[in-house]
């Protein structure tokens, strides 16, 4: 299921990530966020993974950390969510395929990982997130509603205008008007 998650030119790269995730505590269901493209080829993202945190691992290049850290970014623990997107904007964001990941958060329940992508709003309007939002209009038409409907069901009170909650002003950087 991962070597769907990412491009094909990353199917060796993503192998050796696996082989050093342990085994799923559940099992990870088939769902995903949505087709995404990433430069015309279709990816499909877990919607959630139920791996525990390895207690070590050790990757042969950079990318398969990145790897790495985005299959954390679904895990069905917020905090460990919100720990491994932290991870993987602190260098910044560079590869085109770690950009579903990132924006898939801003659509999800909890308010202090999209926070998080708040972090680097700045971002949202430059490479790699301009290629990805350019071919993925029906993600982030979903990532729309989904924002929508959580703000409506838990932070409508924390944030009465619409237009502050984190999701929304993120989703008009990505040049949405996220009503």
């Amino acid at each position: 299921m991962l070597a769907r998650a990412f491009p094909s030119s990353l199917k060796a790269q993503v192998e050796d990530v696996e082989s050093q995730i342990p085994v799923a505590t559940f099992p990870t269901k088939e769902s995903t966020i949505g087709t995404i493209k990433i430069s015309g080829e279709e990816i499909y993202i877990p919607t959630r993974v139920y791996f525990p945190e390895p207690k070590l691992a050790s990757f042969k290049s950079p990318v398969q950390e990145r790897i790495f850290l985005c299959i954390y970014t679904r895990h069905y623990d917020g905090y460990i969510r919100e720990k491994y997107l932290k991870k993987l904007i602190e260098g910044g964001v560079t590869e085109i395929w770690e950009v579903p990941y990132i924006i898939q958060l801003v659509g999800e329940s909890v308010v202090e990982i999209v926070d998080v992508v708040a972090s680097i709003e700045e971002s949202l309007t430059r490479f790699p997130f301009l290629d990805v939002i350019a071919e993925n209009e029906p993600f982030l038409e979903l990532t729309r509603q989904r924002v929508s409907s959580y703000w409506n069901v838990y932070y409508r009170h924390l944030y009465p205008k619409i237009e502050d909650y984190p999701g929304f002003r993120l989703l008009n950087r990505l040049g949405r008007t996220g009503r």
